[in-house]
């Protein structure tokens, strides 16, 4: 798994106070919890591109590592998540759905495409053979 974004990029993104305010527990280290949400949000963007392209994507698209920092910024919330954050994500998780179905293509030199693990473009049915066909049922 490729971590696309660290604290430092949501700090510059969306501020320093307002970070760590998304990231207070009242128990728990708040570098644990960022490392908890980028980690999160590597976890879904790779799930959605593993199907399409090679990973790690080298190098990293600029809409690959947004998509990342507004799903980290939306885990990192707890209790009401505001609105506008809620859209965010709402927008990424459109962006990932529309990159896996292949509606939606990256841009990048380098970028290759995934490898059917087979070989073979899809999924293949091999069943035995028909019990009545034409030859069997000639004199029905």
């Amino acid at each position: 798994m490729t971590i696309y974004v660290t604290r430092q990029d949501l700090e510059t993104r969306f501020g320093q106070a307002e970070t760590a305010q998304a990231a207070w527990r009242e128990s728990l280290d708040a570098d644990d919890v960022i490392a908890a949400a980028c980690a999160g949000a590597a976890e879904l963007v790779d799930a959605h591109l593993a199907s399409r392209y090679r990973l790690p994507l080298e190098p990293l698209p600029l809409m690959v590592k947004e998509i990342a920092l507004d799903v980290a910024w939306y885990k990192l919330w707890r209790g009401p998540i505001p609105d506008d954050v809620t859209a965010r994500y709402k927008d990424a998780q459109r962006l990932l759905d529309k990159i896996a179905s292949g509606a939606l293509e990256l841009q990048a030199d380098g970028i290759a495409p995934a490898e059917s693990v087979s070989g073979s473009p899809g999924v293949a049915f091999e069943g035995r053979e028909r019990m009545f066909n034409d030859s069997s049922m000639g004199d029905y």
